[in-house]
Order: C-alpha cells, then sequence, then structure tokens
C-alpha cells in the first residue's frame, strides 16, 4: 500500500520504537533516518509504534529537540578537548545523528570559531613537535581528518615564525640525553628499546642510528 500525501508533505511510518537504556529510545520510520528521543519526548510529542506522521512532523522534531541536543552535544565534546572536524563528524555520527544535523551543527561551529582544524593542527603541531619527527605528525594529523594542504601550510607557518626549530637529529639527541643513553654502556636489549622507543616516534632509521652512535 502505497503512503498517502498531505499538504503538510509525504507521510510516513513510525516502524519501530526501540529501548536504547534507561529512558531513551531510538524511533524507527519507513522513509527517514531514525532518532533518538526521551521518554518525555515520546509523550509529549504523542510518538508512538504504527503512528503515520507528515514530513513536516519530522522536520519539526528534529528542529526542535534533535538539532539543539546535537550542538549541546558538540559543546560538551568541545569543552573536554580539541576534536577535528572529521573527529567530530564520526562522533556525532557513532552518537545516531543525522547527516543533515551534523552538518547543520559543524556549520554552526566553525562560524562560532568552536571548530578549526588549522587551529587543531597547529596546537598539535607545538605541542608534539619537539619531540616526534614531521613524518609521524604528518601521519598523526592525516589520521584526525586534516586535509594535506592544512598540514602544509600548518608546517610551513612554523618554519617562517622559528628559523630555529630543532632538526631530526637535534630532536633525537635531545631524546637520548633525557634518558641518559650511552651506546657504549648499553646492553643489545636497551639499544633495541630505545631504537623502538624512537622508531615510534616517526624517526627514520639512519637518524635514529647516527644520534645513538654519537652517544658514546
Amino acid at each position: 500500500m502505497h503512503l498517502q500525501k498531505s499538504k503538510f508533505g509525504k507521510m510516513m511510518k513510525i516502524t519501530i520504537i526501540e529501548k536504547l537504556s534507561s529512558g531513551r529510545f531510538c524511533v524507527h520510520f519507513d522513509e527517514r533516518f531514525p532518532l533518538v528521543f526521551y521518554k518525555g519526548e515520546l509523550l509529549n510529542y504523542g510518538i508512538e509504534e504504527g503512528a503515520q506522521i507528515t514530513s513536516a512532523q519530522y522536520d519539526t522534531w528534529v528542529a526542535e529537540v534533535i538539532l539543539p541536543r546535537a550542538k549541546k552535544r558538540a559543546m560538551h565534546l568541545l569543552e573536554r578537548k580539541d576534536f577535528t572536524e572529521a573527529m567530530l563528524r564520526r562522533k556525532l555520527g557513532t552518537d545516531g545523528y543525522p547527516s543533515e544535523v551534523i552538518e547543520e551543527v559543524v556549520a554552526y561551529l566553525y562560524g562560532y570559531h568552536y571548530l578549526d582544524d588549522h587551529r587543531f593542527a597547529r596546537h598539535y603541531l607545538l605541542v608534539y613537535g619537539i619531540r616526534c619527527s614531521r613524518r609521524r605528525i604528518e601521519k598523526d594529523l592525516r589520521e584526525k581528518g586534516i586535509a594535506e594542504d592544512v598540514i602544509a601550510a600548518v608546517f610551513e607557518e612554523s618554519n617562517e615564525e622559528d628559523e630555529d626549530l630543532p632538526t631530526e637529529e637535534e630532536k633525537i639527541m635531545k631524546i637520548l640525553i633525557q634518558k641518559d643513553f650511552s651506546w657504549d654502556r648499553a646492553d643489545e636489549k636497551e639499544k633495541a628499546r630505545i631504537y623502538r622507543h624512537l622508531a615510534g616516534k616517526g624517526y627514520t632509521s639512519g637518524d635514529i642510528l647516527k644520534c645513538m652512535r654519537k652517544r658514546t
């Protein structure tokens, strides 16, 4: 049987109301993305399994309940730690928010500068740039969803701001000094452990071994 249309838009059916946890329910529709409601909201809007609603009603629930909640959720996440756009999109998607809601939340956050991939990358480089290789930092930023042009721009800005940034070998030597490493004193097990530690930070084998041998 085909669903009827009304002056308020296409009709759709609430197919299942799935209990997620105490007080939280996922409402499934035959035409649109599922929405998560609390028990009081189900009662307030008269949402019942098997009921038919219009697309206008669905859009009203999204605008009045889901979107404000998604914005609040995003702000709460950003209060705890920095997120890239990709990281935040994945988290909100995992939380069950529809893609159109996520788009609006991201636009809202960018509008108020709460979300800024460029700022995230600059801060990441500032924190990890001293002890990790450029290759490792670039890899980490890519995995966090930072675009290649943003990564390149951040490194270029960093070089322009500070021409005295330590070289890869200087970074390695600093770590070896902090660990009081000596090539002559260390046994093979210790050398292997230090090597793995430095390799895990993204430094190349050649730079690592050269610096380790200098620490006699």
